[in-house]
């Protein structure tokens, strides 16, 4: 039985492609597909072989030159060199006795991808008459690093677990293998056109996975222009596509990470409720939140930076060091407000007195986070983008808090007072908790704008009260309430 699939694959993505074979449980089948790549290829880069004249030697003369082959296509399309493997349950099979080639030839790795069975011997030949390396970078047990001084030189390794290995050379840095390692031998490599074949596949549902790296471009973005590809796929019945390793991984780690801030901006205004004693008081706390943001975005697109893993946990980080600024600021003004100092020179007195150490926290925070940033040393462009993220973030949030937060502070705290003063009326007017329901349900109006916009359809004007009764002019005792004017 023979089943055929189209199957177009997106850079730093995983497709399945579910099988179903309407056969009895003995039956057996091939897949055959072909990974084609959508949109044009990115350019392979050059390598200059000048720090080894032996190298160099080998390829003098020759078109084209020496490339890395970091996406090899054919004229039409065709994905070269990609691992595809079946995914689920397979009965037991013996693991082949013949190991698995990789020949250093010519400065290269030959052939650049090649797949294996966990338990098989990896033989990693140099063909050239110089001195080779054999370094795997293993995050299970397939780790070893040896020398290959000779020609003709072999060394045996045992695969052990499950992965993607990468094979490097630590003389010729350019020099790279993959091995696929699977425990089962339903697996294969794609050839020069993008075709691949598995055989001999026992009947039942069976998910082929088709995975390549992203260059150029966000892993995020690629994944949605691969996924809107395979919805336009016409699949046969019993075929179909879902999203799997890293993308998937980080789509489901956005998710909760989304989670985890939002519950942590809810448990911190819980707290800063308990501390202030006013369920008001830290609301321009959590506006100076989102202040922060700006400076994300714009340090992110100054630097080339993405929104990956690392700096959105940057801006949770992000997140307690900007309301530091705020609180310092209000916790001063609250304190001037409890010895009878007027709001207004209560947060002029506040911004005055807390400027230093807000801005001192702040530049202690940025030298800190300054070497990350530059991302030198092992590891440094990983963590980069939360480095980034956070600078970028204190730097808007420090200058912003400091005009922001004490302007919605006060206009948040002259509407709390209209508020309660409303009620007040209201409660000698009618039922106290008619009374507050209204009053309630008038700010949250006011909170989603949809006072705003039914003044702009009445063509009412804002500010005052909502009584209806006319506006009285307010006199000193003894004056008559008349004006007049003179030119």
């Amino acid at each position: 039985m023979t089943y055929r699939a189209a199957i177009i694959a997106g850079l730093a993505l995983i497709f399945s492609a579910a099988v179903v074979p309407g056969a009895s449980a003995q039956a057996t089948g091939t897949l055959r597909g072909r990974v084609k790549l959508n949109g044009e290829a990115p350019g392979n880069r050059v390598i200059r072989m000048g720090m080894d004249p032996m190298c160099a030697k080998m390829w003098a003369g020759k078109k084209p030159g020496p490339v890395d082959e970091i996406v090899a296509t054919s004229d039409d399309g065709g994905l070269m060199n990609v691992f595809v493997k079946l995914d689920g349950s397979f009965p037991g099979t013996p693991v082949p006795s013949q190991p698995v080639l990789l020949d250093q030839k010519t400065c290269f790795y030959q052939p650049r991808v090649v797949g294996a069975r966990v338990g098989q011997m990896l033989r990693v030949k140099n063909s050239d008459n110089l001195l080779h390396n054999v370094h795997s970078s293993s995050t299970h047990r397939n780790s070893f690093n040896v020398g290959q001084p000779i020609a003709g030189l072999t060394h045996d390794f045992k695969l052990l677990d499950e992965e993607m290995l990468k094979i490097g050379c630590d003389v010729h840095r350019w020099m790279t293998a993959w091995v696929g390692i699977v425990d089962h031998p339903y697996f294969a490599v794609t050839g020069a056109d993008g075709s691949f074949t598995i055989g001999n596949v026992p009947a039942g549902k069976r998910t082929i996975s088709v995975s390549a790296n992203a260059q150029g471009r966000a892993s995020g973005e690629v994944t949605k222009d691969a996924e809107k590809l395979a919805d336009t796929l016409p699949y046969p019945p019993g075929y179909g596509h879902s999203l799997g390793g890293a993308s998937r991984d980080q789509k489901e780690i956005f998710t909760e990470m989304g989670i985890a801030l939002v519950m942590g901006i809810a448990t911190m205004y819980l707290v800063l409720v308990m501390q202030f004693g006013s369920f008001t008081a830290p609301i321009p706390v959590m506006i100076s939140l989102p202040l922060s943001l700006i400076g994300v975005v714009v340090a992110l697109f100054l630097t080339r930076g993405t929104l990956n893993l690392m700096s959105f946990i940057g801006v949770i980080m992000l997140m307690g060091l900007v309301a530091k600024n705020a609180i310092l600021l209000l916790d001063c003004a609250r304190k001037e407000e409890d010895r009878g100092v007027d709001r207004e020179e209560a947060l002029m007195h506040a911004g005055r007195v807390r400027l230093r150490p807000i801005l001192m926290t702040t530049f202690a925070l940025i030298a800190g986070m300054a070497p990350v940033a530059i991302g030198l040393g092992e590891g440094g462009e990983f963590y980069r983008p939360m480095a980034v993220a956070i600078i970028g973030g204190t730097i808007t949030s420090t200058l912003l808090t400091l005009l922001v937060v004490p302007t919605f502070y006060d206009s948040i705290e002259i509407a709390r007072e209209r508020a309660i003063a409303k009620f007040h009326r209201r409660e000698a007017e009618m039922n106290p908790f008619l009374a507050f329901i209204m009053t309630f349900g008038e700010a949250i109006a006011t909170l989603l704008l949809l006072r705003f916009v039914f003044r702009l359809l009445t063509g009412q004007k804002g500010g005052g009260s909502s009584s209806n009764e006319p506006p009285r002019s307010v006199e000193p005792s003894g004056t008559p309430a008349h004006s007049s004017s003179s030119s």
